[in-house]
């Protein structure tokens, strides 16, 4: 399966790994994932796109997809091409969305 996402060209370039598009496409088996990478990335899919989430109101279905205008989702971005930097992004987002929902849940009190 295909995946698409963002790289962190700076970081790359600091790194010293030559990263011509910010854009990278991975071909990855699901089945060599954990369970838990696997729903990390599922949860972000749109077709072959893995897209950042965010958090709209309060509950169990408050997630939703970050968007910029025109309602287009913003493919999530790693720091680094790979999929061990794609799953640290996707954590890294998951921290994010736990954080304002908590902050979320505390103001509706």
């Amino acid at each position: 399966m295909k995946l698409r996402y963002k790289v962190n060209q700076g970081e790359c370039f600091r790194a010293g790994i030559n990263c011509e598009r910010s854009i990278q496409v991975d071909e990855v088996d699901p089945a060599t994932l954990l369970q838990e990478e696997r729903n990390l990335i599922g949860d972000r899919l749109r077709g072959i796109d893995v897209v950042k989430l965010g958090v709209s109101g309060s509950g169990p279905d408050a997630r939703t997809f970050d968007c910029k205008e025109g309602n287009s989702p913003l493919l999530i971005e790693a720091k680094l091409p790979g999929l061990e930097h794609l799953i640290a992004a996707c954590r890294q987002n998951q921290l994010e969305i736990d954080k304002e929902s908590g902050e979320k849940q505390q103001v509706t009190k």
